[in-house]
């Protein structure tokens, strides 16, 4: 019986592991695709993990919701911080801190 819950344990450790990469990859795509629209550099082509909770989904099912922080530029000189939230592998949430200075025209 040990057996099955060591096995059990490992494939919820190996579903976690995978799970995390996928929305990793979702987010830094997501925020490189947001800040082209937005007109910025998505600075050091990564997110970072900020916050892991459980929220529901649109059809009740608990999904593990990841927060993503990331530094972008307008300028090219300075950094400002921005947040991307990705919940099961959909983007559901993306906010950009504006810029102290407007690059000129």
């Amino acid at each position: 019986m040990a057996d099955w819950v060591v096995i059990a344990l490992l494939l919820l450790i190996l579903w976690f592991w995978y799970s995390s990469l996928r929305a990793k990859e979702i987010a830094n795509l997501g925020a490189k695709m947001r800040c082209d629209i937005q007109g910025v550099l998505f600075l050091d082509q990564s997110v970072a993990l900020q916050r892991i909770r459980q929220r529901r989904g649109g059809d009740g099912r608990l999904l593990l919701q990841r927060e993503y922080r990331f530094e972008f530029s307008a300028t090219g000189d300075e950094r400002s911080q921005g947040t991307i939230t990705v919940l099961g592998g959909k983007v559901t949430a993306f906010s950009i801190d504006r810029p102290h200075s407007e690059p000129e025209s």
